[in-house]
């Protein structure tokens, strides 16, 4: 099948971002062999046990694993079966561009939506990025709210990081409230999106795409039970991530709480949301060493533990699912049979949704 121009200049620029995210990394741990001094890095290094970074690998492959059935979940829920390859060409490109661009979320949410607007239409694979962003963010949300205010109650420290996980949850559900509210009457969400099509300059076509996709997002909530398939996954997903950083603080000889980790987590995915370098590349490395030094750790193997958490939970699937990324980008998925109805030209969604920080 003949690439189309416009696929071909998307894909031109990865590997000059992966190339320029290499460097960061490579600065970035150059900063912090600085600060935390050669001597007490090497130590460090020297006392990793080989053991847990083995398991830490072994977690990130069933993380990414459950990531590529989130999206088939829900795309069996907006349309239809996503056959295996194509949900693991989907999950595994998306979540290699989040890392290797600034503010590669909404770059993940535009390649997904496309590949899935192949096998549907446009409409039906901008909700499912839709879908998956909220999801995905809500489960988040609740497992590091519900893990943190249990282990602080349990410990009886850090008491205020309780109260703020407290909050969050309420935060969270007084969100999906308002969100069901806003779904539920056809005239309210229909007002509210042709007031930003008419801010954004939108054209008609764009704003009957958008109205349509929350109609369908409206339809779920009726059911939601149907969605619970896609909140397991996504919740093992997040819980393999937050497990790759555990084996790696283990790995580095650190017996900090799960409280400290799951905070260092939040504090990670906050960092890498913010579209400044590549996957967050800096950031997410000051986050976590910070948030471990203030709850306890020494800074040697907090950095080491921020640098391993970036190899592992970053560098090494991005060199083994990068090229995924590259062959989605060039060459259009293999459609089978077309949807009745639906013609292979099938336009972009444009501008779908972020989907989470980490594009989890």
């Amino acid at each position: 099948m003949t690439t189309t121009p416009a696929t071909v200049e998307t894909s031109r620029p990865l590997g000059h971002w992966l190339a320029l995210g290499v460097l960061l990394t490579a600065a970035v741990a150059a900063a912090m062999v600085w600060w935390v001094g050669v001597d007490q890095l090497l130590t460090a290094l020297r006392e990793l046990s080989w053991g847990w970074l083995a398991v830490a690998a072994v977690l990130e492959a069933l993380a990414l694993a459950c990531l590529t059935r989130v999206y088939a979940a829900i795309f069996r829920v907006v349309h239809d079966e996503l056959p295996a390859r194509e949900a693991m060409t989907v999950a595994l490109g998306a979540f290699s561009l989040s890392q290797v661009l600034p503010g590669g979320g909404a770059a993940g949410g535009v390649f997904a939506a496309h590949r899935l607007a192949r096998r549907s239409d446009a409409v039906t694979g901008t909700a499912t990025v839709v879908l998956f962003g909220a999801l995905s963010m809500g489960t988040l949300g609740v497992i590091i709210s519900a893990g943190a205010t249990i282990s602080a109650l349990s410990t009886g420290t850090h008491r205020e990081i309780a109260v703020v996980a407290g909050v969050l949850t309420v935060v969270l559900v007084v969100a999906l409230v308002l969100g069901g509210w806003f779904l539920a009457a056809p005239r309210r969400r229909h007002a509210t999106i042709d007031r930003i099509a008419g801010w954004t300059r939108r054209d008609e076509d764009t704003r009957l795409q958008w109205r349509t996709s929350l109609d369908r997002q409206h339809d779920l909530l009726a059911h939601p039970t149907r969605l619970l398939p896609a909140v397991a996954w996504s919740a093992a997903n997040w819980s393999f991530d937050i497990g790759v950083l555990a084996a790696i603080a283990q790995a580095a000889g650190l017996d900090l709480p799960l409280l400290a980790i799951i905070v260092a987590y939040g504090v990670a995915n906050l960092a890498s949301a913010i579209p400044l370098t590549p996957g967050g590349i800096g950031l997410v490395e000051a986050g976590i060493t910070g948030t471990l030094v203030a709850m306890g750790a020494d800074a040697g193997p907090a950095a080491v533990v921020a640098l391993g958490y970036r190899l592992v939970g970053d560098l090494l699937p991005v060199a083994i699912t990068g090229p995924i990324a590259l062959d989605g980008l060039r060459r259009p998925p293999d459609l089978g049979e077309e949807p009745e109805g639906v013609e292979s030209s099938t336009p972009t969604p444009d501008e779908p949704s972020r989907t989470t920080s980490r594009s989890r």
